[in-house]
C-alpha cells in the first residue's frame, strides 16, 4: 500500500541521509526528488517489463534479418513472430 510504501521510505531515507556515506546520501537525496513517481506505483501498478520483452524480441529478429532483400519482409516477419504465429509448412529449414 502506498501509505506503508511512505512510511518504509520515509525510515529508510532518515537512515540513508544519516550514514557516513555520502554516496548512500547521494542515492537518498535522489529517490526523496522522485519519491512521488515511485509511489505512484502503488496507484496504478504498470511496468514497462512486457514492453521490454517485446523490444527485445524485436531486437533478435532484426539480427536475425540480415538476409531479408526488403523492409517489407522485415516488417511481415516481425508481425508473424510477435504474434506467434506458426510458421508456414513450405518454409525451408536448416537443421
Amino acid at each position: 500500500r502506498r501509505a506503508w510504501a511512505k512510511k518504509f521510505l520515509d525510515k529508510w531515507f532518515w537512515w540513508a541521509t544519516h550514514s557516513r556515506l555520502q554516496p548512500m546520501r547521494n542515492f537518498a537525496w535522489m529517490l526523496r526528488r522522485k519519491e512521488e513517481n515511485i509511489l505512484s506505483y502503488f496507484k496504478m501498478p504498470i511496468s514497462n517489463g512486457s514492453v521490454e520483452g517485446l523490444n527485445n524480441k524485436a531486437k533478435m529478429i532484426s539480427h536475425r534479418a540480415y538476409g531479408f532483400r526488403s523492409a517489407k519482409n522485415y516488417i511481415r516477419n516481425l508481425y508473424h513472430c510477435m504474434a506467434g504465429l506458426p510458421e508456414p509448412k513450405i518454409m525451408h529449414k536448416f537443421v
